[in-house]
């Protein structure tokens, strides 16, 4: 710079020097935010996408230009409501759920920002029947795949409807066969004469027998039986099992 400039005293002033003119201050940002994080420039907090545009004050007085562009990615929120078995469990990040609840989790995602799962869980209830049955001689209990002929404690188990194992508790009694015989006590005296008398002794089964002659009687002896008739009797035990 040399210029010569008039003073207030009407003479000659001469300015000489150098201007040094520097160059723009610009910086160019382009962020990518995770849900729920901001970003400050200057006294600027952005919170969304989108342009950023803000001049500062620079260190030498001068504006500085901060430019570009904000990316804040989207909330990942997972609904998770599941119904598991009795005995089994649910992890979800580091905690591990195994009774009926409620839950809030945040775990790491595939970009690096938090993924919140949020849901239920329900645990069923434990599956289990207990069976003390008594069959009569000769029959057979089923319990799933499997059958059973003789008495014991048994254990199944099976699959119920929820895929769940169900457990089949069982105490099974398989009773004495139970048996009759018919004495005659007296023989009828002549053919349709009713002074025949017979007897039915039972053995086996459950007891507390309960008698059913073919004559209407229902007393193990039978009496005003008709000679050339045949009769029949059936004896059912308590647990009705029958015999003839």
């Amino acid at each position: 710079i040399n210029e010569v400039l008039t003073s207030a005293t009407g003479c000659d002033s001469t300015v000489n020097g150098v201007v040094n003119i520097l160059g723009q201050n610009e910086i160019m940002l382009d962020e990518v935010l995770c849900f729920g994080e901001s970003l400050t420039v200057g006294t600027a907090t952005y919170t969304s996408s989108g342009p950023i545009a803000e001049v500062l004050i620079g260190a030498n007085g001068c504006d500085s230009l901060v430019n570009g562009n904000l990316t804040v990615l989207p909330q990942i929120l997972t609904n998770l409501d599941t119904t598991i078995c009795f005995g089994e469990s649910l992890t979800v990040g580091k905690q591990t759920f195994s009774a009926t609840t409620a839950f809030n989790e945040v775990v790491p995602a595939f970009n690096g920002c938090d993924s919140t799962i949020q849901g239920s869980v329900i645990v069923l209830p434990e599956n289990t029947t207990n069976l003390d049955l008594s069959l009569c001689f000769g029959e057979s209990l089923e319990v799933g795949n499997t059958t059973y002929t003789s008495s014991g404690m048994y254990t199944d188990i099976l699959t119920s409807v929820e895929g769940c194992d169900s457990t089949v508790f069982t105490n099974l009694t398989i009773l004495p066969e139970l048996t009759v015989s018919v004495d005659i006590n007296t023989e009828a005296t002549a053919y349709l004469d009713p002074s025949g008398i017979a007897q039915v002794s039972p053995a086996g089964g459950a007891g507390n027998y309960i008698y059913q002659w073919s004559n209407g009687a229902n007393t193990p002896l039978a009496a005003n039986l008709e000679g050339g008739i045949n009769y029949c009797v059936t004896v059912t035990d308590a647990a009705g099992c029958a015999a003839e």
